[in-house]
């Protein structure tokens, strides 16, 4: 309500007009209810100046919004306007006063801190005026940078500039110090976990521009018709929120008034996904980026993840490439790491490579903070077993996605499956048969817990289902078929069995059809029964698989291979070997780039290599101490059991120096040739690691 009248509700109603003209809104549809006495015109721009009534009272209501154009994926442009919108720019003749006020209180810190407080919440200042601040005590360079630096005009360039004024490096570092998280904070890939200082300006800044992008994200998401996958079906971006280390009592960050004190934490999970034509880094960029985050830099961990944090939304990762980066992290870490890039990876449809690479505790991790919707494996769920809590929202939508999946593919996929009821009766599907109704979000209970198994299987996988699921809830746009997909299995899901089976076969073998041929006989029926499996097994001579224990052994095999219980495995079927055989080679060449990469003085001479491993000259490593070492002492992080349990081939126990060399047959095939490069002759081996050769295959 208006007093046009008065110069000051005069200045207020151009401003409101100044707004619609920032952020593209009409002041028709802005301005609504008005109520003015007479005929009352919008006001027209004369000379830089709107022309407004200057008499009489005006009511109204104001309210507008973002022009919604074809820009909206680019955030940066929208926290810009929001910033601008709700400061204030002086211009050049209120800053010299400004200045003139400042320098006045020069021996009065509570004035000189007040006017920093009051710039920091309503202004926006140029990187000349903070300079121009600190002429006469350069020491104040750290206390005006740690307040104002996240309203210096001019966005992240402004911003390096500002902090280049430090007299001296001590200073530099003070300064970093506290404006860390603002200078790696990213608008374009703002995923990830935050955790902040309210009472830090910098950190309070970070906080209120990821409050903005989630109000910009929802705009966006409503607009596009997307599906809520939010934790508390509120479209709230902010999962997991907590302040002063206690959970947040309200679901919507919209509920909650920044205080300016103690700690806020939280995981942010964007909407926005790439394109699969966004262009990935070239293999020789790529080592590069990697040898800048090895640990062998003497970085910590932690500063490596912001130094991550920073540059990631100018790179675009293909899946695995992201497995290789997971590798450099220690498991504590990993899960961050996949959380800031996941949303960078151009190949979804091949999350599986990276995924693999997860031990089931880190995964979770990653579940809880990205969202369990966004994490769901779409394209490749097979052997996915996953523990729900249907209190949140996100979880059930999860249940409707894995029983519509099964409606379309088989229903007796969904198995294993547990079930908690709220009245805390234990249910399984020997008791109890899931309903078909749970197709449906809005029929999936509210409370309790379910654990459930998604078996698959190619013999019934629905492509058009599962490419459908993806585009709808995953919000990612696939272009490909079926048969561009990198198909893959997880040694994690496998029971101990099948990997034993698969060295078994790897050993024997020359290739998985010159296997199933041998399983089902040369003119055989093209399919593998249980009998058959059994008798052929036993045949082989593999002493895991002999005597009495051979039976249920084969049984768990032939169960993981049949996921259909038809009573026999296919050649389609079998093919699950072939991805199994896939996750072997990868984590073994996993290792063979990691050295090629980290050690380029011991480039074709690995017994160099072994004295990191074999610290105490024992010659013959424990599988525990090898493992140990891969981590400690070569600061390899992935897949380091597998790599120890496909090495000792004979079952030993142990780990030697020949075993490493072993690794060069990689290369003769093409497969691995950076093992060929690894290669070194056998006459080069120490005398005392060339006595007692085992002449054997590692595969």
């Amino acid at each position: 309500d208006l007093d046009l009248s008065s110069p000051y509700d005069r200045s207020l109603l151009r401003m409101l007009y100044k707004k619609c003209d920032m952020i593209g809104d009409s002041p028709s549809r802005a301005f609504a209810e008005i109520s003015y006495k007479g005929a009352f015109h919008h006001a027209e721009k004369r000379e830089g100046r709107y022309q407004v009534p200057e008499s009489g009272r005006l009511s109204f209501t104001f309210s507008c919004d973002w022009r919604f154009n074809d820009d909206f994926w680019n955030f940066g442009r929208a926290i810009h306007l929001n910033w601008t919108s709700h400061r204030f720019s002086p211009s050049i003749h209120k800053t010299a006063e400004l200045l003139h006020q400042w320098h006045m209180a020069d021996d009065d810190t509570e004035t000189q801190n007040a006017i920093l407080e009051v710039l920091g919440k309503d202004f926006v200042v140029s990187s000349a005026l903070l300079q121009q601040m600190c002429a006469k005590e350069p020491e104040l360079l750290h206390t005006v940078l740690n307040k104002l630096l996240h309203c210096v005009s001019g966005g992240r360039p402004s911003q390096y500039l500002a902090m280049q004024m430090a007299p001296s490096v001590k200073s530099f570092l003070r300064a970093l110090d506290s404006v860390k998280k603002l200078l790696a904070f990213t608008t374009e890939n703002p995923t990830g976990h935050y955790f902040l200082d309210l009472a830090n300006p910098a950190d309070f800044a970070v906080a209120e521009q990821v409050i903005v992008l989630n109000q910009w994200e929802i705009l966006i998401e409503e607009n596009l018709n997307y599906v809520d996958t939010s934790q508390y079906g509120n479209r709230c971006h902010l999962r997991n929120m907590s302040y002063a280390g206690r959970r947040l009592p309200v679901q919507d960050v919209k509920q909650f008034i920044l205080p300016m004190a103690d700690s806020f934490s939280f995981d942010y999970v964007s909407c926005k996904r790439p394109k699969a034509t966004d262009p990935t880094l070239d293999p020789e960029e790529f080592q590069r980026f990697l040898r800048a985050l090895s640990r062998r830099n003497s970085l910590d961990t932690k500063l490596r993840l912001q130094v991550l944090r920073s540059v990631s939304w100018m790179i675009f990762l293909k899946a695995t490439q992201l497995r290789h980066l997971l590798g450099l992290f220690e498991d504590d870490f990993q899960a961050q790491c996949a959380a800031i890039l996941f949303f960078r990876v151009v190949d979804m449809e091949n999350e599986k490579i990276f995924r693999c690479g997860f031990d089931p505790l880190q995964l979770s991790l990653l579940q809880q903070s990205m969202g369990f919707v966004a994490c769901f494996p779409y394209i490749q769920p097979d052997h996915w077993t996953i523990d729900l809590d249907l209190t949140r929202h996100d979880q059930r939508r999860v249940v409707s996605i894995m029983w519509s999946l099964a409606e379309k593919e088989r229903m007796d996929n969904l198995s294993d499956i547990v079930y908690l009821s709220a009245e805390k009766v234990l249910l399984s599907t020997a008791e109890w048969t899931p309903p078909v109704s749970w197709c449906s979000v809005e029929n999936v209970p509210t409370t309790g817990r379910i654990k459930v198994t998604y078996r698959g299987g190619k013999d019934t996988l629905s492509w058009s289902t599962r490419k459908k699921l993806c585009e709808q809830y995953g919000h990612w746009q696939l272009q490909c078929n079926h048969t561009d997909v990198n198909w893959w299995s997880s040694l994690n899901e496998a029971p101990v069995e099948v990997t034993q089976f698969l060295q078994l076969l790897l050993r024997r073998f020359k290739d998985f059809d010159q296997a199933f041929t041998f399983i089902d006989g040369v003119n055989g029926n093209g399919v593998i029964n249980k009998k058959e499996l059994t008798e052929r097994v036993q045949r082989m001579g593999y002493k895991e698989f002999q005597g009495l224990q051979a039976v249920p052994l084969t049984q768990k095999v032939f169960r993981y291979l049949d996921p259909d219980s038809s009573g026999s495995i296919s050649r389609k079927e079998w093919s699950t070997m072939m991805d199994l055989q896939k996750e072997v080679l990868q984590q073994l060449e996993d290792f063979a780039l990691f050295l090629h990469r980290e050690f380029p003085f011991a480039r074709g001479r690995l017994q160099k290599i072994w004295p990191l491993i074999d610290r105490e000259n024992l010659e013959q490593v424990p599988l525990n101490r090898f493992k140990a070492a891969l981590k400690d002492e070569l600061g390899f992080f992935a897949s380091a059991g597998v790599l120890a349990e496909f090495l000792d081939t004979d079952k030993k126990g142990y780990v030697c120096c020949e075993d490493l060399q072993q690794l060069r047959r990689f290369g003769k095939d093409g497969r691995s040739l950076s093992f060929g490069e690894l290669d070194d002759d056998a006459r080069n081996l120490p005398q005392a690691h060339r006595s007692g050769t085992r002449r054997r295959s590692a595969l």
